[in-house]
């Protein structure tokens, strides 16, 4: 549990020594709609969730905007998982830098 804990607060602490700052835009009212539509639609979460994926570690999105757009993910909701994916990979880049020696691993839901 304390390692939990500890690891949390690494990557807590590592997202706030990004250089670059978030896009805000997922605070204005066309993301909150767009974010709503697409909640409620869980055939298009599991088709999103079904293109993300990691490679040697990194988070990775098997799909181009365009092509997401044209699939029905709201192109907002895309710029907002990209820009997640961008941080968690460079909060692991802190880490792997930190600790060259810590083996790092994922469990992902079998069902969403």
């Amino acid at each position: 549990m304390k390692n939990i804990i500890s690891f949390i607060s690494c990557l807590f602490f590592l997202s706030c020594q990004t250089e670059e700052k978030p896009i805000v835009y997922y605070k204005t009212a066309e993301f909150k709609e767009q974010l709503e539509q697409f909640s409620n639609d869980s055939a298009l979460i599991y088709y999103f969730g079904s293109k993300i994926d990691t490679f040697q570690g990194y988070w990775v999105i098997k799909i181009s905007k365009e092509e997401a757009v044209q699939n029905g993910i709201p192109p907002l909701v895309f710029d907002r998982q990209e820009e997640m994916r961008r941080l968690v990979n460079h909060m692991i880049d802190s880490i792997k830098k930190a600790h060259p020696e810590m083996k790092m691993g994922y469990n992902f839901p079998t069902e969403f």
